[in-house]
């Protein structure tokens, strides 16, 4: 097998804590540099797909996982979360998840599944950003093992399935 260096593949591994890479302007980051986030488990890889006056754009690349996390409390959505599991049993009121801020986040989607029903579980937009899901200011899992999946537009959340 062929080493990365070999190609002209440079790779980075650095902690970005689930969002896109950072690094150091003097890095000079070229087109097909890989990052890797090693914060997080798994893991994240990153690919670096244009560099515009050293703006890199990153692709993260996933496999065929998806990235679950469970929330026994109130959440705010991280942009490594794939599926958020809901479980509300610990709780003596409604589970409140805050989402990104959808401007920021293009096209992430998340999927949320109310696995554990003593609560209702509410899912709203970042606070104060005046974002609505689906015209709605917020969304409501209250039947067990009711799911949404949400994708950002780049302005507001859609609903795009749901049961």
């Amino acid at each position: 097998m062929q080493d990365l260096k070999d190609i002209g593949v440079r790779k980075f591994t650095a902690n970005f804590l689930g969002v896109a890479p950072t690094l150091d302007s003097s890095d000079s980051i070229n087109p097909g540099d890989i990052a890797v986030d090693t914060f997080i488990t798994p893991p994240l890889l990153w690919v670096c797909v244009k560099n515009t006056v050293n703006s890199p754009v990153w692709k993260r690349l996933i496999g065929d996982y998806k990235v679950i996390t469970t929330a026994l409390s109130n959440y705010i959505t991280l942009y490594s979360d794939e599926v958020i599991l809901i479980n509300t049993s610990a709780l003596a009121v409604d589970q409140i998840t805050s989402l990104l801020d959808a401007t920021l986040y293009k096209g992430q989607c998340f999927t949320f599944k109310l696995v554990e029903a003593t609560h209702d579980a509410i899912i709203t937009p970042k606070a104060g950003s005046g974002q609505l899901i689906d015209n709605d200011p917020t969304y409501l899992l209250s039947a067990l093992n009711a799911y949404v999946t949400m994708l950002s537009d780049g302005l507001n959340w859609l609903v795009i399935n749901s049961g």
